[in-house]
């Protein structure tokens, strides 16, 4: 619902009344969700390496592929490049472990920023692609909104214009259906950038 500092305060109300290990890393998971959006970043690494411990020591696979993920994303807007891709590469293998698509999914996505962000556009377009497909199979419409745009935008860079072109109309008409407002700007902007490259001047205004 985007009310993050409501949701921060309900994961730490939980972690107050949790009563074992198992209970308390799951809410030191969500309060670092809250605190990445907020950028709060120390705050959600600092909490993020509590949550690995109990983790690890109790082995839950599950929870291990989402504190890898969230380490992920806080890297990303840090300029952490390697930092990004490496969790991002753990949250993916304790996801197909875990054997969750949902998980495995969104570390795809963040598999492509990773490389998005390190100008390896190839590898960027065949992780956002991976993720799309899966939230196919699975119905996962949220996790699809949110990357399906960046398909497009790393084919700019391989010359598909046409095709990011596409890209670009289905993601922001996708966006649109759930209200998803910064998907869809992102996908109208890039129909524009790639209707200007083909020359389509009455599409690009």
């Amino acid at each position: 619902m985007g009310a993050i500092e409501e949701s921060i305060t309900a994961f730490e109300t939980a972690l107050d009344s949790a009563t074992d290990d198992v209970s308390r890393c799951r809410a030191w998971i969500g309060a670092a969700s809250g605190l990445r959006i907020a950028d709060r970043q120390s705050e959600a690494l600092e909490i993020l390496d509590k949550a690995q411990t109990v983790a690890t020591d109790h082995d839950l696979v599950s929870e291990q592929s989402q504190i890898h993920y969230l380490r992920g994303n806080v890297y990303f807007p840090l300029g952490n490049i390697d930092g990004c891709l490496k969790e991002h590469g753990h949250a993916l293998r304790f996801a197909q472990a875990a054997g969750s698509a949902e998980s495995e999914a969104l570390a795809f996505g963040g598999l492509g920023d990773g490389y998005y962000l390190r100008g390896h556009m190839q590898s960027a377009c065949e992780r956002f692609r991976a993720c799309v497909e899966r939230c196919r199979e699975h119905g996962y419409g949220r996790i699809e909104v949110a990357n399906r745009h960046m398909v497009g935008w790393s084919r700019i860079y391989l010359m598909e214009f046409a095709e990011a072109h596409e890209d670009g109309l289905e993601s922001a008409a996708m966006a649109a259906k759930v209200g998803h407002h910064r998907a869809e700007i992102l996908g109208l902007l890039l129909a524009a950038r790639t209707a200007l490259e083909m020359g389509e001047y009455k599409d690009v205004r």
